[in-house]
């Protein structure tokens, strides 16, 4: 079964868990894979690009040897275990779990986190547990290779973020909202038309303008904190999420204005005491 299938097949699987042959082990994607993962064991789950369907597949692995084990349980646990083929099986009957995307948000989250670590060290340096030499006049890059997982997750979790401020902002008092407040929505919709091209493979990831569009982004909000038309839970809200999709893209700041610092840091004379 091709990656195509198996996507389909995923697209409109609710209650059933697919295992499939792929050499010496069996896979369970996505949707199979999470079931699988509720009700047998809770096995490592991989994040895998796939450029054929251009989407990124969730998966876990078994050896073939333990597929004996897993209709053993399966049966012991009043489940239907049904062979479809030689390298393929399904497993059916058992309690339906309703936070598919939730888990499946945790999976992006925590492999485009752990990629973002290993790419930022030099792969002659991993093992060697020194810090990277300094490189006399190097000029920075105004682009960064990023994964394809890290650029989705980011993409998806920056849209997240300018939903809520576009929604968080038109409760804020008319006096503002033309200079303000249309700044805010701008910055968002550029940074967040910017990363979803580059997540379609249409644009080059553009890091100084991305950290511009952050900080400013950032500045604004606590302007508005300050001045009370977002509350401290609110900034902090935004902040967080500001500052996940920026350590995914590796855009961390020393700026002191930026997402993540505490509220009570501000400089600013109109800082809630």
């Amino acid at each position: 079964m091709n990656s195509l299938e198996i996507q389909k097949m995923e697209q409109t699987n609710h209650a059933e868990i697919h295992l499939l042959r792929a050499g010496g082990f069996m896979h369970a994607y996505n949707r199979s894979a999470f079931h699988f993962s509720r009700h047998f064991f809770e096995y490592e789950v991989h994040c895998k690009y796939v450029k054929k369907i251009n989407a990124e597949m969730l998966y876990l692995g078994f050896p073939n040897s333990s597929l004996p084990q897993i209709q053993t349980m399966a049966q012991q646990k009043k489940m239907n275990f049904t062979k479809v083929d030689d390298n393929h099986f399904v497993i059916t009957g058992f309690l339906v779990y309703s936070d598919y995307d939730l888990w499946k948000r945790e999976k992006f989250k925590a492999h485009a986190e752990k990629s973002a670590v290993e790419d930022s060290v030099p792969s002659e340096q991993k093992n060697s547990g020194l810090e990277p030499p300094a490189l006399p006049n190097q000029k920075p890059s105004h682009s960064c290779d990023i994964k394809p997982a890290q650029m989705m997750f980011a993409t998806k979790e920056f849209y997240e973020c300018t939903r809520y401020i576009v929604g968080r902002t038109s409760e804020i008092s008319r006096s503002l909202r033309v200079s303000i407040v249309e700044r805010i929505r701008n910055a968002c919709l550029d940074l967040y038309h910017h990363l979803d091209l580059c997540q379609h493979g249409l644009e080059n990831f553009d890091k100084e303008f991305s950290k511009k569009q952050f900080i400013q982004i950032s500045e604004i909000l606590r302007l508005l904190m300050d001045l009370k038309q977002i509350s401290k839970e609110q900034w902090f809200y935004i902040s967080d999420k500001l500052l996940t999709v920026k350590k995914t893209l590796r855009l961390q700041s020393s700026d002191s204005r930026v997402a993540g610092d505490a509220a009570q840091e501000s400089s600013s004379p109109l800082a809630p005491g």
